[in-house]
């Protein structure tokens, strides 16, 4: 089982062993393939089981083609997946240098829109020994659908990326029921209104709290969630208020927000503490609000106003 922690509250979600995960052919992708006679040696040889490291003789080894000079295979695990390790068979017959200058990178969506990567591990300018089966475990604990080897240095057009079989370990994860993922991030959008500190109360209760969102993943994420199922109108409360001096808006965890692109148009206060906040500052919680151009921004709200709201919480790496 997997704790589902925040600030040290658990909550156990279920999750599979690391184990070797099957990777069907129409999983796999690359930037091109090579093709020898009638035979396309694509990434679906990747995948295929086999373990013959004769090119010709086996039949079974994934090669980009030739000129190729930013070769990479991508795999689609499915779905959200904590990788542990990569293991490649590197060719024997000849050419076995090529398996190198590869970087295994992790993403949580296609790679092919972009998007920053988690980095699992690099295979070097040594290459493993031809013929051999060689295990690359995984820096941290990389959580994506999509995995990308990303060859990042060619030195000639015969430098292509090529290997006999390629083996995945790692775990499938999951948020609990009626959450959005991104990657080891649980969201939950509320579907009633109510105020803020009941909101933070009803995000505590599920093993969470109020999002504080702070990376622009994150609120890019949310963003995209919200226009395609917020209705017109709606707030969500997040976790950031200013009600420790009426001023600085931090977030539940006492650390200041850092004013930019994404906290916008949120801005600091400008009186001191008042012996009456309400009348002085009235607007103390944060929600996401949309403008008239249909952008979510930052915005203070009364914190007893009632409003939806945004929990979140992180999955915890797996305990030994």
């Amino acid at each position: 089982m997997l704790p589902f922690a925040l600030f040290g509250v658990l909550f156990v979600i279920a999750e599979t062993q690391g184990v070797v995960i099957p990777i069907l052919p129409s999983q796999v992708s690359s930037s091109s393939a090579f093709t020898f006679g009638s035979v396309t040696y694509g990434p679906e040889f990747a995948v295929d089981g086999g373990f013959g490291t004769d090119f010709v003789a086996d039949n079974t080894t994934f090669a980009t083609a030739v000129g190729d000079r930013m070769p990479y295979m991508d795999i689609d695990l499915g779905s959200n997946t904590r990788l542990n390790s990569i293991t490649m068979t590197n060719r024997a017959d000849c050419c076995s240098e090529r398996l190198r200058n590869i970087i295994i990178e992790v993403y949580e969506n296609n790679p092919t829109l972009g998007g920053t990567p988690q980095i699992c591990a690099t295979v070097g300018s040594t290459p493993p020994a031809a013929g051999s089966n060689t295990t690359f475990c995984c820096a941290g604990t990389p959580i994506g659908r999509y995995i990308r080897l990303n060859k990042f240095t060619t030195v000639d057009d015969n430098d292509v990326l090529q290997l006999v079989e390629l083996v995945v370990d790692g775990s499938s994860v999951q948020c609990p029921c009626n959450h959005f993922q991104l990657g080891d991030n649980c969201f939950y959008f509320s579907g009633f209104q109510t105020t803020y500190a009941q909101a933070k109360e009803y995000c505590n209760i599920m093993g969470s709290d109020l999002a504080m969102i702070r990376t622009q993943a994150q609120s890019d994420f949310v963003n995209m969630v919200l226009t395609s199922n917020a209705k017109k109108g709606q707030e969500y409360w997040i976790g950031v208020t200013n009600l420790l001096d009426r001023v600085q808006w931090r977030y539940l965890v006492g650390d200041v927000v850092p004013l930019n692109g994404f906290t916008a148009p949120l801005v600091n206060g400008t009186g001191t503490c008042s012996s009456m906040p309400v009348m002085t500052h009235p607007e103390n919680c944060a929600a996401l609000s949309q403008n008239d151009a249909g952008q979510w921004e930052w915005e203070d709200e009364q914190c007893n106003s009632e409003e939806y709201f945004l929990c979140l919480g992180i999955l915890a790496p797996p305990t030994a």
